[in-house]
């Protein structure tokens, strides 16, 4: 790529991170108090990527998620104390460190989502066995970029305080693979290291309608081979398959991918979900539904309830079953709530101030909420035993009875 191309890419890629409209305001006062304490800076990550791939594809830019950006430096505490010096009077800005990481990680609030900017230093890892989480310690920017999955995610957009300019930094040739629509590791023992990053590879190849070039393609088979996802926790496995109910696209090739490398096959504790993923992905597509949050609580509604059955008038016990299923998946408690909120909504046939999602589930999956004739808490009161209350309830539905005394319900009750 010649001199005058790469700095027209520079130029657009600039244009670009400033359409990041929530987030740009926060992105772009660290850049200033960066620029100002004369830091040598990299973007980098899946915004570089989507903005070249948006650059390239001449379409718009989606919604941009996270931003990464990596400042050169050995001194994180200073970088930390900078971070709250910038953010100290935001009341959307949560801040939070990770030390063990080397990173800082600051929540924006909006109305309806929260988004997030990471900063780091550079850092080395080193994998003390396969499949292992890494030690990390501070490193160079090559060896920070040399971490990374996919040489796509391994592009950075360059800082130089010293010159005053934008350059790129790529040494693993990501911006021609985007061109050239690949997904390629960045050396021989990538998913040894990390397994999940099958995974993530499979995600992103359907995702972006990449495919894998011929020597990570070999590196996988390899991989499975050795059974290497037998070395992964279950709470990891489990998580990546969280993230693509949560970011996964174009699923129909995504579980073709799944098939084609038998990655389904090491999912042994939510084996069933899995299945029904299989057979159902196509139907949880949903590409007219935009909003993530709302897409990921409808396609895992949709499967726990192909799993282990629908919600049925009064079905409570299905919260067991539901939650059972959604800790295997580490699901956060915080996640967990609007599936549990959802069982009590079909259970108790809740029909008011209903929840935007559950309105959208209703619609899309045909899905219709019964509103019961007649309180539990009133049947109760009137002396009907628990083991009775299901009964009544459905006898009534059943019959579509309307004009409910006291006297009549009694009598019902005897009947069952």
């Amino acid at each position: 790529m010649n001199k005058i191309i790469t700095e027209k890419l520079v130029s657009r890629t600039l244009q670009k991170l400033k359409k990041i409209d929530d987030l740009h305001p926060y992105v772009d006062k660290i850049v200033k108090n960066l620029i100002l304490n004369n830091y040598n800076f990299y973007f980098v990550g899946g915004a570089i990527r989507d903005i070249l791939i948006s650059i390239f594809n001449n379409t718009k830019l989606k919604e941009i998620q996270d931003v990464d950006i990596v400042i050169e430096t050995n001194e994180y505490n200073k970088i930390v104390e900078l971070v709250q010096k910038i953010f100290h009077t935001e009341k959307d800005i949560h801040i939070k460190t990770y030390p063990q990481f080397l990173t800082i990680s600051i929540f924006v609030s909006f109305k309806n989502k929260t988004k997030r900017i990471d900063l780091s230093i550079p850092r080395k890892e080193e994998y003390p066995y396969p499949a292992s989480l890494p030690k990390v310690s501070i490193g160079t920017i090559f060896d920070d970029v040399y971490r990374r999955d996919f040489s796509v995610n391994a592009i950075c957009l360059r800082y130089d305080h010293e010159n005053k300019i934008y350059s790129f930094y790529d040494p693993f040739g990501g911006i021609k693979d985007i061109i050239e629509k690949k997904i390629k590791v960045l050396h021989d023992k990538s998913f040894i290291d990390d397994p999940t990053r099958i995974l993530r590879g499979i995600r992103f190849a359907a995702l972006l309608k990449f495919k894998f070039d011929q020597n990570t393609e070999k590196l996988i088979k390899e991989a499975i081979k050795k059974n290497i996802f037998a070395c992964l926790s279950e709470t990891r496995l489990n998580s990546e398959f969280v993230n693509i109910l949560k970011k996964g696209k174009n699923l129909k090739q995504l579980v073709k991918l799944l098939k084609k490398y038998k990655v389904d096959d090491c999912y042994k504790s939510i084996k069933e979900l899995i299945g029904k993923f299989l057979i159902y992905a196509n139907k949880i597509e949903l590409k007219n539904i935009k909003d993530n949050k709302i897409k990921f609580y409808l396609r895992l509604l949709f499967l726990l309830e192909k799993t282990f059955g629908k919600v049925g008038i009064l079905e409570t016990n299905k919260l067991g079953v539901f939650k059972e299923c959604l800790v295997k998946l580490n699901i956060t408690k915080e996640e967990r709530q609007p599936i549990y909120d959802a069982v009590k909504i079909f259970a108790y046939g809740q029909t008011r101030k209903l929840p935007k999602w559950i309105k959208i589930y209703s619609r899309v999956f045909k899905r219709k909420i019964i509103k019961l004739p007649i309180k539990p808490a009133k049947l109760i009161s009137l002396g009907v035993p628990k083991q009775k209350i299901k009964d009544v309830v459905l006898y009534v539905l059943s019959h579509k009875l309307k004009h409910l005394s006291n006297k009549k319900i009694k009598s019902i009750t005897l009947k069952l």
